[in-house]
């Protein structure tokens, strides 16, 4: 075989290297220093001879290592006379590159693949989920408040360092305890991004993905952090609208790397089902995809709907300031806003006194207000459908359904009860509770969404073998059995 011819010339190599060496010890007196001894070894013909045999070796190892050492597939090579896993598995035999007990390959073609289970990393990875989703939740409450700029300084508390402010200096006030509570809470998920980032590093060596992607995590945390101090110090709320997404997006990456920890994934490591034939269907997976990409874009759309005050430019439901459509030019909007409160207040329209201005001319709801708010609505309808299409979908045609089920179903609950919530923030005219329970739920449901989107992704990894239909099974021969018996027809 071409590994037993290569480790042969390695041994030659070798051996004329110690010759040399023993050759130089004995002779070493009669030489004129050791640097005079070093040139002589080099300028020796059978150090340069084994040099030389053992860079070719090395070449033609390196070739044939990365050709066989992780076979894509398990295919018949006409020049060898075996399948690649069987050159793969004599050639580890001879010259052992790997452990024989952590080297599968039928089922784990790359030695470097580590599927140990790790029940407390995975624990704090869920840990700091949860931790990520209540400072969500209190920044939803803060937005919903309106109290983000109570305390006036970006990077300190009234001018003290966050972790060591005076208590006295932000629990006297609403505002401030909770804007502070806010701030504490994202130093502590800072830490625990800080000790994730370390605990990956050290224990996911056989997934570089997911070993540095706790830095990843850290780099995007500490942006956060960075945008929202930003955000103060310069009363922008165009920084609070991207830091409002910003979060939610860190759930969601948080969500995939304790997925990957999990043994749903890890089961799935290295298994050739994949290379068989697909368990989940190619449709769901796109489906599942637009429905992530659709619940950004309502995510955006209702982080725009809070930070740019348009959550009551439609203070109805089901209809849109008395109609089905809404108006959509500020003339139609002011003689709209005008008959809506004329009509809920009872009196005649010329008795209002309703106007669709503050006392120093500024427009109170603008037509901008009403498409975005308009835009929400009719994103909340599609996204519902939508969704409950794809999780019905999941949950009846997944090759796992057992894996599936799960984050379906959670998610068809919580789809609608974000619903219900949105209607009972309008009809509450925006109560700041239910405003925060609907935004929290927002990012719950996302949350969700991409747990069921990687489950639907590892459906088409499971290790059960692919069993095909009756009728190309009856019609086609089985195959011989192939006496390699790591070959994937023995098992």
């Amino acid at each position: 075989m071409a590994g037993l011819g290569m480790g042969d010339t390695m041994h030659r190599g070798r051996h004329q290297t110690d010759l040399m060496l023993r050759n130089f010890r004995g002779n070493k007196k009669t030489l004129h220093g050791r640097a005079g001894g070093v040139r002589w070894m080099i300028r020796s013909p059978p150090y340069r001879l084994g040099l030389v045999i053992e860079m070719m070796a090395g070449v033609r190892n390196t070739r044939y290592i990365i050709r066989i050492r992780r076979p894509r597939d398990n295919h018949w090579l006409p020049g060898l006379g075996m399948d690649r896993v069987g050159v793969w598995r004599g050639y580890n035999a001879a010259f052992p590159i790997c452990p024989a007990d952590a080297m599968d390959c039928t089922h784990n073609p790359s030695p470097t693949i580590d599927d140990t289970p790790r029940p407390w990393l995975r624990a704090f990875c869920l840990l700091t989920i949860l931790a990520t989703f209540a400072l969500i939740a209190i920044g939803g409450h803060v937005t919903s408040n309106d109290v983000g700029l109570a305390v006036p300084d970006g990077f300190t508390t009234f001018g003290h360092f966050t972790l060591t402010a005076p208590l006295e200096k932000w629990w006297h006030d609403f505002g401030t305890r909770w804007e502070h509570s806010h701030r504490l809470k994202g130093n502590v998920v800072g830490m625990m991004t800080i000790g994730m980032a370390v605990w990956l590093l050290l224990t996911q060596r056989a997934r570089p993905w997911l070993r540095y992607s706790g830095l990843v995590m850290l780099g995007l945390v500490i942006s956060q952090g960075i945008m929202g101090a930003l955000r103060v110090s310069e009363v922008s709320l165009t920084l609070a609208f991207v830091h409002g997404i910003g979060g939610q997006l860190i759930l969601c990456s948080w969500v995939v790397i304790a997925v990957a920890l999990g043994p749903s994934w890890l089961s799935r490591l290295g298994t050739i089902a994949k290379r068989q034939a697909a368990h989940t269907r190619p449709k769901l997976k796109w489906a599942v995809r637009v429905l992530l990409v659709l619940l950004l874009v309502q995510l955006t759309l209702g982080s725009a709907v809070r930070h740019f005050k348009a959550d009551k430019a439609l203070p109805d439901f089901p209809l849109h300031l008395g109609q089905v459509i809404p108006p959509m030019s500020q003339d139609a909007v002011d003689q709209a806003y005008v008959t809506y409160f004329a009509d809920r207040m009872g009196v005649a329209l010329k008795d209002s006194g309703v106007a669709n201005r503050t006392p120093q001319g500024e427009i109170v709801v603008t037509a901008g207000d009403v498409h975005l708010h308009f835009a929400h609505r009719l994103g909340a309808y599609v996204v519902f459908a939508f969704g409950i299409t794809v999780a019905v979908w999941a949950i009846r045609r997944a090759g796992d359904r057992g894996a599936v089920i799960a984050p379906a179903l959670v998610f068809m609950a919580l789809l609608g009860t974000q619903v219900a919530l949105g209607v009972m923030t309008v009809l509450s005219e925006i109560d700041p509770f239910t405003a925060t329970l609907h935004q929290a739920t927002g990012a719950a449901l996302i949350a969700v969404a991409t747990w069921l989107a990687v489950r639907i992704h590892l459906a088409e990894y499971a290790a059960t073998p692919v069993i095909a239909d009756t009728k190309d099974s009856a019609a086609a021969p089985r195959p011989a059995a192939s006496p390699n018996p790591g070959s994937p027809a023995t098992a």
